[in-house]
């Protein structure tokens, strides 16, 4: 599926939705479960584009998107649909169906009450009503403070939570097993990191929508609706209660099996009736976002920060572009700082060829920025940079260059465990390679000089850069083939004698600070 975002602000104050797209014909936008993201939407999505142009958002605070201007606590799902509302006027259509299971299909319900007119058509998936006495028993306990702390603790809450979630209903009863329940660790895996990504907030639309879970708010829709019956849903016995109410002439009730099949098919049966119902009352422009601080081009995520001359950021291999973003807010005083996602990286497509694939963004980026841009590497992307040179004979600038080491040693074990382990040794492994070189060898003589950045929310971005990485260690023996450029006439600098300052260590932390840092043809922004 394409990705990219909308803006649903103002150039001056964006406001950014990160949505994923397939398909052709009218619009279906897609709203996901609370803590996820529309990530967990891509196979029902993937399956509705032959029959709909999707478009599955990521929930304001979830995801990729920004969080809402102010906290939704206790003030329902209001400030979720006037998004949801944001966003079909930033893609230029005039009316569109909308699809929402758990969460989403609360804030669908809510967007299908506040506009009718906008609205084609709604698919309830995961809809029930919650008596009083359910939602309290249920929602006690459900929602753990998930606080990043510096010790870690916060991950094995974030693992317990997706893991007892797969398993049961609530989660926080284990007397409530689920049938059939069991636990694949890579899905487990892909579960828990949506809900690392929402932070410490995750709760806050997941909370609203169990207190919105009434009969009378969705049977008051006006517009079209096809209540998902799905067999294998977790809250069936809470959806069956609506048979208890006296259901509207305009709704219909799909009935489903237990397997996902069964619910694809069902989903598909949905959207051709409510798609040919509506005839021809979906169209739109689909409009280009305005210009935003975070974009996609040519599949590769890319964030944008300053004005001035351009510069090209490269983050250290493992990481992404928000591990680098301290940095390249700093630079962003005096520069136009652009900084992808490494292909295979962060929210960048997967990389078979990254040398390759890097060199044609770089390309992509002269077009935009007008011309050649100066290159900041750092650490083993410095391999990266002398490429670049080698091919563009642009200005490079490398910050504790260094060959890429892809040792069996050089990484934790990375394969995901249902235990969540790989998490702890990722963490311990992004704190001990801050202390020690290699970071496996403790030493004396091993130890790196300088103070070691351990807060826990620099870490944590890290830890998730490193987890989103495809296939980290493909990717070191890639560019262990490339050679550290061998400057001619290179300028060896403390961090003291360089604007970066406390910025840069947190971009950066492992960089031997006490130690010279290799300066290559230093770009003047970076003199300023």
């Amino acid at each position: 599926m394409r990705c990219a975002y909308a803006n649903i602000g103002t150039v001056d104050r964006p406001r950014l939705i990160h949505y994923r797209a397939a398909g052709d014909g009218p619009p279906l936008i897609m709203l996901h479960a609370s803590p996820l993201s529309s990530k967990s939407l891509v196979p029902l999505a993937e399956a509705l584009a032959p029959h709909a142009t999707v478009l599955a958002l990521d929930t304001p605070g979830y995801g990729q998107s920004d969080p809402l201007p102010e906290s939704p606590e206790g003030q329902g799902l209001g400030a979720y649909v006037e998004a949801v509302e944001g966003f079909r006027r930033a893609m230029g259509y005039a009316r569109v169906g909308v699809y929402g299971t758990a969460t989403g299909a609360q804030i669908a319900i809510e967007y299908a009450r506040a506009y009718p007119d906008r609205c084609s058509f709604l698919i309830a998936d995961n809809a029930a009503h919650f008596s009083d006495a359910d939602r309290e028993a249920i929602t006690e306990g459900y929602f753990p403070d998930l606080s990043v702390d510096d010790l870690g603790g916060h991950l094995t809450r974030t693992w317990a939570l997706a893991r007892d979630q797969l398993l049961f209903f609530p989660w926080q009863d284990p007397t409530a097993r689920l049938p059939n329940a069991g636990l694949d660790a890579s899905f487990t895996d892909a579960f828990a990191r949506q809900i690392l990504d929402a932070g410490p907030s995750y709760a806050l639309a997941y909370r609203e929508a169990f207190f919105n879970e009434k009969a009378e708010r969705l049977l008051a829709v006006t517009v079209p609706t096809t209540v998902m019956r799905w067999a294998g849903s977790i809250i069936k016995p809470y959806t069956d209660k609506l048979d208890e109410y006296e259901i509207p002439a305009h709704f219909r009730m799909q009935v489903c099996g237990p397997t996902m099949g069964d619910r694809i098919s069902g989903l598909i049966h949905a959207v051709t009736h409510h798609r040919n119902q509506a005839a021809n009352g979906l169209t739109g422009t689909g409009g280009t976002p305005a210009e935003a601080p975070r974009t996609y081009l040519d599949g590769f995520h890319l964030r944008v920060t300053g004005n001035g001359p351009p510069l090209l950021l490269l983050h250290q291999p493992g990481f992404d572009s928000q591990t680098a973003q301290p940095l390249a807010t700093v630079l962003g005083t005096t520069a136009r700082c652009f900084t992808p996602d490494l292909p295979g990286h962060g929210a960048s497509g997967p990389s078979d060829d990254l040398a390759a694939e890097i060199t044609t963004l770089y390309e992509r980026l002269t077009e935009v920025a007008g011309g050649p841009l100066p290159v900041l590497a750092l650490g083993e992307s410095a391999v990266l940079a002398g490429l670049l040179r080698e091919r563009f004979g642009c200005t490079i600038t490398l910050l504790n260059p260094r060959p890429v080491d892809a040792s069996d040693d050089a990484l934790p074990d990375l394969e995901p465990r249902s235990s969540g382990a790989h998490w702890l040794e990722i963490w311990h492994w992004l704190r001990m390679r801050q202390m020690f070189s290699p970071w496996y060898s403790t030493q004396p003589e091993h130890a790196v000089k300088g103070t070691p950045v351990l807060d826990g929310e620099t870490l944590t971005t890290q830890l998730k850069a490193v987890l989103a990485c495809a296939d980290l260690k493909s990717t070191l023996a890639q560019l262990a083939s490339l050679s550290v450029p061998d400057p001619d006439d290179a300028r060896w600098l403390t961090l003291a004698e360089t604007p970066l300052g406390d910025a840069a260590r947190k971009a950066f932390p492992d960089a031997p600070w006490e130690s010279p840092i290799q300066l290559h043809q230093l770009p003047e922004t970076l003199d300023n």
